[in-house]
């Protein structure tokens, strides 16, 4: 998923320099929620999946990043309701969208 700091910046109000400064704040958090959420997954606990999900899905939202927001956002509803879904597959297409986002050098 590529970034365009410019957009971004024009659209949160922030300088190129902070928005990639998110981007990347983001992605460290974003690595150690999916390594929780795995865990949670792999031990079928529907509160921590929701708690992660939920957490993946605000952060993307705030940086406008439409496609992990959604993603993001059907793995939480589907935990908050338990739903009977294949959470792995939910878990590895989260992973290969945040794998797809790369913060361009700011110059």
């Amino acid at each position: 998923m590529k970034i365009d700091i410019e957009s971004l910046a024009a659209k949160l109000g922030f300088e190129n320099e902070e928005v990639a400064m998110l981007l990347e704040m983001f992605l460290e958090t974003a690595h150690a929620s999916m390594q929780a959420l795995k865990v949670a997954i792999e031990m079928d606990d529907f509160d921590a999946i929701r708690e992660h999900a939920h957490s993946i899905k605000g952060s993307a939202a705030n940086l406008t990043l439409e496609p992990l927001y959604l993603a993001a956002k059907t793995l939480e509803e589907a935990a908050k309701a338990q739903q009977a879904i294949d959470y792995m597959q939910h878990y590895a297409q989260l992973e290969a969208l945040i794998s797809e986002i790369s913060v361009p050098e700011v110059i």
